[in-house]
C-alpha cells in the first residue's frame, strides 16, 4: 500500500486521481484531478498532525511518500527512548534523509560487533557526515531560552565534541581511523566479548532505535577502553535527532558527565593486558636508583604537580613515555594506539588529575611546532589554569551527580551551573582561557 492510498480516507477521489504538488520553496500539496480541490494543501504538516494521533503511523507515512516521491526532505516525528542517559523524548522535523544516513553509519559501526554482519561502509554518508552535522546542528534553535554565559557553555561544548573527529591522527575519512584503529584496539583490550545477534529488518524508526539501542550495548562492553571510540557512537547518536539541539546537547552532556564520573579511567579495566604491561613497566624500570630524572618527573606527575613544572620537564616526559612505550608487546599499529590511549593515564591515581592534565596538555600539543617542538610564549602558563579549572570542575560535576542522579539535559546543565556560585565562573573561563592573547611565560 502506497502513500496515497494510506491517506484514502482524507481524500475526495480515489488515490489514482491525485497528484503532488511540488513547487521551489514551499511545501508539497496533494491535488485532486478530478475536482481540482487540494485536500492535502501541506504533506509535511498532514505529517506532523498525523503524529500526534499515532506517531509510529506518521513515521510510517514519511517514510512511504519517501518512497514514492524521492523527496529526501520529508520531516520525520520520532521518539527517541530506551537509551541509558538520553531522556525519552519526541523529536520533530528530522529530514528523512538524515535517518537513513543515520542508519547507515550506525549498522556499519555495529558491524564489527555483529553475528555474520558484513562489512560495508556507507563512504558518500560517511564523507559528508562532519559537514552534514555541524551545518544541522548550527541552524537548529533550543526550545528553552539560555542566558548568554548557558549559550556559551554549550556552544563550547558541542564544538570540543566535532573538534575531536578533526585531530590530525584522523585520516580524511574520519571513519577510516574507527575501523582501522580504534575496532582492533578495543577488540584487542577486551577478550571476553560476545558478538550481538543478527539484526531483524523493520520499519526505518525501528531501525534507528535499533541500531542505537545495538550501539549502546556495544559501547557498554568497549567504550571503557577508549573515549574516541565512544565519541564516534555519540556523534552519530546527535546526528539522528540534530534538528533538536536539546537532545544533541543531552546526548553531548552524557557523555561529559561519563567522563567525569571517571568511566573511562584505566582503573575501571586495571586487568587489561596493556594496562598490566605498562605497569610492570614502570615498577622495573622507573625506579629512584635506575632513572632518577624520569622517577621524578613520573612522581610530579602522580602528585599533580607536573603541569606546575611542566615547561621545564616537557623533554624528559617525551623520554618517559618512550621507555614505557618500550614496554608493550603489540603489533606496531597496537602499540601507537595503547601508548595514545594510557600515557599518561596510567601514571594517575584519581581520574580528575588524569583529565585535567590532559586537557592542559593537549592545550600545550595545539601550541607546539611540530618540526622544531617549540611551544608558543605563554602555553604553559595557560596549561596551568585550565588544569586547576579542569581539575575542580570534574569534582563538581562528580558532587552534583551524587545529589542529582537525573540525565544530563540543558535544564541539567543550568542547574548545575547555579548550584554553585564557582561552577558558571569556571564553564565560562574555560574558552575565555583557551582563547584570550598570549603572554609571556
Amino acid at each position: 500500500m502506497n502513500f496515497l492510498e494510506l491517506i484514502r480516507p482524507h481524500l475526495c477521489h480515489d488515490p489514482d486521481r491525485m497528484s503532488i504538488l511540488a513547487l521551489s520553496n514551499q511545501p508539497p500539496a496533494i491535488r485532486c484531478e478530478t475536482c481540482q480541490q487540494t485536500p492535502i494543501p501541506n504533506v509535511y504538516s498532514f505529517i506532523r498532525e498525523a503524529a500526534d494521533a499515532d506517531l509510529l503511523g506518521a513515521c510510517h507515512l514519511a517514510q512511504m511518500y519517501h518512497m514514492l516521491t524521492g523527496d529526501e526532505e520529508v520531516p520525520v516525528p520520532f521518539a527517541l527512548v530506551s537509551i541509558e542517559g538520553i531522556l525519552p523524548k519526541r523529536v520533530e522535523n528530522q529530514p528523512i534523509r538524515k535517518l537513513y544516513a543515520s542508519v547507515k553509519i550506525l549498522k556499519a559501526l555495529n558491524a564489527p560487533f555483529t553475528q555474520n554482519a558484513t562489512m560495508e561502509k556507507p563512504t558518500m554518508e560517511m564523507q559528508h557526515f562532519l559537514t552534514d552535522y555541524m551545518n544541522a546542528i548550527t541552524h537548529a534553535k533550543p526550545q528553552e531560552p539560555l542566558k548568554d554565559s548557558e549559550k556559551m557553555v554549550l556552544n563550547h561544548l558541542l564544538q570540543r565534541l566535532h573538534q575531536a573527529m578533526e585531530s590530525k591522527e584522523f585520516q580524511d575519512n574520519k571513519f577510516d581511523f574507527y575501523f582501522e584503529k580504534l575496532v582492533p584496539y578495543v577488540k584487542a583490550c577486551r577478550k571476553d566479548w560476545t558478538p550481538l545477534p543478527p539484526e531483524e529488518e523493520s520499519s526505518l524508526i525501528k531501525q534507528l532505535l535499533n541500531q542505537l539501542q545495538r550501539s549502546m550495548a556495544i559501547r557498554k562492553m568497549f567504550s571503557r577502553n577508549c573515549i574516541p571510540f565512544d565519541i564516534f557512537h555519540v556523534l552519530v547518536g546527535c546526528y539522528a535527532c540534530c534538528s533538536d539541539i536539546g537532545m544533541v546537547a543531552n546526548w553531548t552532556l552524557d557523555l561529559i558527565a561519563r567522563i567525569c564520573r571517571g568511566q573511562f579511567f584505566w582503573k575501571e579495566y586495571e586487568s587489561c593486558t596493556f594496562v598490566q604491561q605498562m605497569l610492570r613497566g614502570i615498577k622495573s624500570d622507573i625506579s629512584c636508583k635506575r632513572n632518577t630524572d624520569l622517577y621524578y618527573v613520573m612522581r610530579s606527575i602522580q602528585k599533580g604537580e607536573g603541569i606546575e613544572c611542566l615547561s621545564e620537564n616537557f623533554a624528559k616526559y617525551g623520554q618517559l613515555e618512550k621507555r614505557i612505550k618500550e614496554k608493550i608487546q603489540a603489533l606496531s599499529d597496537l602499540v601507537e594506539m595503547v601508548t595514545h590511549q594510557l600515557f599518561p593515564n596510567i601514571l594517575f591515581d584519581h581520574h580528575a588529575d588524569q583529565l585535567a592534565f590532559n586537557i592542559a596538555m593537549g592545550h600545550v600539543a595545539c601550541n607546539m611546532d611540530l618540526k622544531t617542538a617549540q611551544v608558543k610564549k605563554g602555553a604553559f602558563a595557560k596549561a596551568r589554569r585550565l588544569y586547576g579549572i579542569i581539575s575542580q570542575l570534574v569534582k563538581q560535576v562528580e558532587a552534583f551527580d551524587a545529589q542529582y542522579p537525573i540525565p544530563w539535559t540543558i535544564d541539567t546543565l543550568k542547574l548545575f551551573m547555579v548550584s554553585d556560585s564557582n561552577i558558571e565562573k569556571n564553564l565560562t573561563e574555560i574558552p575565555a582561557v583557551v582563547f584570550e592573547p598570549d603572554e609571556e611565560e
